[in-house]
């Protein structure tokens, strides 16, 4: 690190400093992987650490899914503050366009259109939340059926010997 012109400090932790750096870093403050120990055993090979995965950006197409818009009246009952009224207002307008022109992607032209879909597709989630739970109920049955065959299992040649 030192001939690459960085300045190395020990003590009770290590820290470096970049040559263009104003001040030095603790290791200890970046992480337990930073920690002068563990330096020392990834250099000589005893330790790897594991990648961190990195979130990707959103991709085009995933930004312009509609988002929920901002209730600015009870945000401003909380915060009171002009910058965050302002920077709502921007967010909302933006929310609402990116509803429009995903509304016009998908061919929904007016509101009556929308409001069609819209139930449609709430009758959708309500019969497939009814489907599962219906499906939760026999699971349940079913996992207390196989505890009595279980016990069954277990208790049949007591029960016969006692017969």
């Amino acid at each position: 690190m030192r001939a690459t012109g960085v300045e190395v400090k020990t003590g009770k932790y290590l820290a470096f400093k970049i040559p263009e750096g104003k001040r030095f870093i603790r290791c200890n403050s970046l992480s337990e992987d930073y920690t002068e120990d563990v330096i020392r055993e990834r250099l000589e090979g005893k330790r790897t650490v594991k990648q961190r995965q990195v979130q990707k950006p959103l991709s085009a197409k995933e930004d312009m899914r509609p988002r929920s818009l901002i209730d600015i009246q009870a945000k401003l009952a909380q915060a009171n503050s002009p910058g965050f009224e302002r920077w709502a207002k921007s967010y909302n307008l933006k929310e609402i366009a990116k509803t429009v022109v995903w509304m016009k992607e998908h061919g929904m032209n007016d509101v009556e259109k929308f409001a069609e879909e819209c139930d449609a597709a709430t009758r959708r989630y309500h019969q497939i939340s009814d489907k599962t739970k219906a499906n939760e109920a026999r699971m349940k049955e079913i996992a207390e059926l196989q505890r009595q065959i279980g016990t069954y299992g277990k208790t049949r040649d007591v029960y016969l010997q006692y017969k």
